[in-house]
């Protein structure tokens, strides 16, 4: 078993509003396309996040779309966090690429009842996308993804993996071995899913 058992949050539910929120790009270009525009859009939503309640668990920026599963009090304010993302990317965007035109559409997909190991499951899905997408061989080599957070390698700030890692262990190190088993479970290779 992954998920640690005795582990207070096991099975209780998540007491947040939780959403996968999809930016798509709907212009003419991968507006994500490079390193320089995933690392500002990373930015723009760190800022977001230091000045709202939001909770973010996992993202995976790719070439066209953004995914992001973040957790709120309230879901008014979701819709606002991701405006401001959007109106502040959008804004950067057209300063670096004046000729160039851009349109984010925003996606909304609520979560209802989640627990603990189903917000797991969820990041680990998030983090496989890549994978999926065929831009690396293993989830953990690609840059652009909440994995290396997770795995300890890199920190942020725009999630805080502890908050996560408690659920497979209370110990660091053996949670982010249980991780890494249980990022490995959703495998697309094999079609696992957890």
């Amino acid at each position: 078993m992954y998920i640690q058992e005795n582990s207070v949050k096991m099975g209780s539910l998540v007491n947040q509003h939780v959403c996968c929120i999809i930016f798509r790009e709907a212009s003419s270009g991968p507006v994500f396309g490079n390193e320089i525009e995933k690392k500002r859009f990373l930015d723009i939503l760190l800022k977001a996040r230091q000045i709202s309640d939001a909770e973010i668990y996992a993202y995976c920026i790719l070439d066209r779309v953004s995914y992001i599963l973040a957790g709120v009090g309230q879901k008014d304010s979701i819709r606002l966090i991701t405006e401001q993302v959007k109106k502040d990317f959008e804004s950067c965007y057209r300063k670096a690429y004046p000729r160039e035109q851009i349109n984010i559409c925003c996606e909304f997909q609520w979560m209802e009842r989640l627990t603990w190991e189903r917000i797991a499951a969820g990041c680990a899905r998030m983090q496989q996308l890549p994978v999926l997408c065929l831009r690396v061989a293993q989830a953990e080599d690609y840059w652009w993804s909440s994995l290396k957070e997770y795995l300890l390698r890199y920190r942020s700030g725009i999630i805080r993996p502890e908050f996560l890692l408690e659920v497979f262990d209370s110990d660091r190190r053996r949670a982010v071995l249980k991780m890494k088993k249980f990022q490995k479970a959703w495998c697309p290779e094999t079609g696992n899913r957890i």
